[in-house]
């Protein structure tokens, strides 16, 4: 039966490594007939040029091209072209309310004077993302936090084991905890981009810097630790598993 392995990564040289095992892999086979049907594609994707990039946000806040330029060099020079770093940037931009829609004109507006005064949103991917969270409504941000501690796969069963912790934490006045709540956030950050759902119950991560950014938002060291011991507990408490 054929094989397709498909793999992809930011590390270029971890890719070459790992490019180059697998072809030795392939000459070392046994079989040599089988050798021999082993193809391997190399494709390095490059990141987005500022061109590109005037062409997506042109399209993106209904405007023209040059009328974007400015935003596309900022976005270009902060995020170096990846388009998933780039998106998250205007996700952040929007939340902050530095970019806004124009009702009148049916376009979308925003002030690059505002954006480059806000440090946050020249700083590394990570604290982008992690500032994202944070501007969510506290229910969420705070079920993505607990979500983090199991990993980059996240199960509505196991979150809602641990709602004691997030009994504890700070909500907003029209929030409150239930199991229906739990599942509302989980369904919340999917439509945000930050979960995909992948079964009735399951979900994961959208993207591993998502995963980091919201896991290092919990306190460190002994807090976390202990953090950890406390949903442990409350697992092993529980008869199903």
């Amino acid at each position: 039966e054929p094989l397709i392995l498909l793999s992809s990564g930011q590390d270029k040289d971890h890719l070459s490594e790992w490019i180059d095992t697998l072809e030795e892999a392939a000459q070392a086979n046994k079989t040599q007939q089988l050798a021999s049907n082993v193809k391997i594609h190399k494709m390095w994707l490059e990141g987005l040029t500022v061109e590109t990039l005037k062409d997506f946000l042109g399209r993106t806040l209904h405007q023209e091209s040059t009328q974007v330029s400015d935003l596309a060099e900022f976005i270009q020079f902060c995020t170096q072209g990846n388009l998933f770093y780039a998106i998250q940037l205007l996700e952040q931009m929007h939340a902050m309310n530095h970019i806004t829609y124009d009702f009148a004109h049916g376009r979308w507006n925003y002030s690059l004077m505002d954006i480059k005064e806000h440090a946050s949103l020249s700083q590394d991917i990570g604290a982008v993302v992690a500032s994202r969270i944070q501007y969510l409504r506290s229910a969420l941000s705070e079920v993505l936090k607990l979500s983090s501690c199991f990993g980059t796969v996240v199960d509505e069963h196991l979150v809602e084991l641990c709602k004691p912790l997030l009994d504890e934490s700070t909500l907003a006045a029209n929030e409150s905890w239930s199991p229906e709540s739990i599942l509302a956030c989980l369904q919340e950050a999917c439509e945000e981009q930050l979960l995909i759902r992948t079964s009735e119950t399951r979900f994961r991560f959208a993207h591993e810097e998502i995963y980091r950014a919201a896991y290092n938002l919990l306190p460190e060291g002994q807090q976390r630790q202990a953090y950890h011991w406390r949903i442990a507990s409350l697992l092993m408490k529980c008869e199903e598993l």
